[in-house]
């Protein structure tokens, strides 16, 4: 990823992971308090409520600077570019959510402006979000909710200081073909955009300060590698949380509170190895408009979520700036795994210590789902399980994770039935 306001040149400093004359800038209401400071904070970011954590800072009782409530507030580190000035990267924007004192500290909360966009009630009892009286586009759902309800910018261009609008834009276009409704008497934002991660498998993130959106790609190519030269501490555990066998309801009616339907899929190979292990997708707030759509939803769900994974921490030096949630990078450790590929969740910036910590999960190879209905199409057939008509569905077999047509040849691993 390109750093927003800085040059190749801080960018290539960033590789040392420890490069010398870093600043910290620590500036409330145009103020730069760093030097009152003693502990300059610890940073969090993370891909499950879209902003950075709440932090403290602490100042002596003496310092005479005023303070109020939702002052603008932001973090930076510099560096001293000998071809022209300091550079300064912002590692985190927000306002002062509460303030506190006793006898020698006034402690100061500072609250990141997202913190505000998702927790964002979307409609009420009396005037709902009510996208049911046509189908939408997923991408499109999530434009309306963060513009229309969370009051970020509608400006449809790369202008837009609150969206990545070429994100939205890729999402709509990777999700085309398949449509969704959705219905929402307060739910907070936070809520639904979990809801359509989970059915488009996209993550919703910060990036430069705007909320960006992207589709998950297993195959995804490493933005950057770590390995022993750059890793500091490298934590792994195990995470069973995965299911092989999906079922996703379609078509919600929300005056009578019934389903036209579901699809259920399930990989028989898992199902071997591991048990069964089911999960449910039928969100009343926001779900697939068709069986089409949920059979996507679900075979995109089993495709990339199909056995157990790693989940790491690694600590590295400023180099973890490089990285942002939900880059791929690839790790060799001590325990003889070489380039696998993680995706970054989140990061821990400890400015005190000028380090970071990288909260990862392993990306699984994705694994070709396949629709067994008995027999292989002719040459001369060319539609997509989306274009075929219900009859073909039901006789030829079909790579659910793309609506391909199966080629002659051997099934592959995962297979539906």
């Amino acid at each position: 990823m390109a750093i927003e306001g800085v040059s190749s040149w801080f960018f290539s400093e960033l590789e040392s992971g420890y490069p010398r004359g870093i600043k910290a800038r620590v500036v409330i209401n145009g103020i730069d308090l760093a030097q009152k400071i003693d502990n300059l904070p610890t940073i969090s970011e993370t891909t499950k409520d879209i902003s950075i954590s709440n932090y403290s800072l602490k100042l002596p009782r003496v310092d005479t600077t005023s303070y109020y409530y939702k002052a603008p507030a932001y973090v930076s580190i510099g560096l001293t570019n000998p071809q022209s000035s300091t550079e300064w990267y912002n590692i985190s924007s927000g306002t002062i959510g509460g303030i506190s004192y006793n006898d020698n500290e006034i402690n100061l909360n500072i609250q990141d402006r997202r913190i505000d966009i998702i927790k964002k009630q979307l409609g009420n009892a009396t005037v709902p979000l009510n996208l049911t009286t046509s189908n939408y586009n997923i991408g499109d759902i999530a434009w309306i909710i963060a513009t229309s309800y969370c009051n970020l910018s509608m400006i449809q261009s790369t202008t837009n200081e609150d969206l990545d609008y070429a994100d939205f834009q890729l999402l709509t276009s990777n999700t085309s073909g398949y449509t969704f409704q959705a219905y929402s008497k307060g739910d907070d934002a936070s809520k639904l955009f979990a809801a359509i991660e989970e059915l488009a498998y996209c993550k919703f993130y910060s990036d430069n300060g705007k909320l960006s959106v992207k589709k998950l790609n297993n195959s995804s190519s490493s933005i950057h590698d770590y390995d022993s030269t750059n890793i500091t501490k490298l934590e792994l555990t195990t995470v069973f949380d995965f299911a092989n066998t999906v079922r996703v309801g379609f078509g919600y009616n929300v005056s009578s509170q019934t389903w036209a339907g579901a699809v259920t899929e399930r990989s028989l190979n898992s199902i071997s190895s591991y048990g069964r292990r089911t999960h449910n997708i039928e969100d009343t707030f926001i779900w697939a408009a068709n069986s089409v759509t949920a059979g996507w939803v679900a075979s995109n769900y089993l495709v990339n979520n199909n056995g157990p994974r790693f989940e790491a921490k690694l600590d590295t030096g400023l180099m973890g700036l490089k990285t942002t949630a939900p880059d791929v990078i690839t790790v060799t450790d001590e325990l003889g795994f070489s380039n696998k590929k993680y995706r970054v969740l989140g990061r821990n910036f400890n400015m005190s210590k000028m380090e970071m910590q990288l909260t990862l999960e392993e990306v699984l190879a994705a694994q070709t789902l396949v629709k067994r209905y008995g027999r292989i199409a002719p040459s001369s057939y060319t539609n997509t399980y989306l274009t075929a008509t219900n009859s073909d569905r039901n006789t030829y077999a079909f790579i659910a994770s793309s609506g391909d047509l199966l080629a002659n040849g051997s099934l592959p691993y995962y297979v539906s039935s």
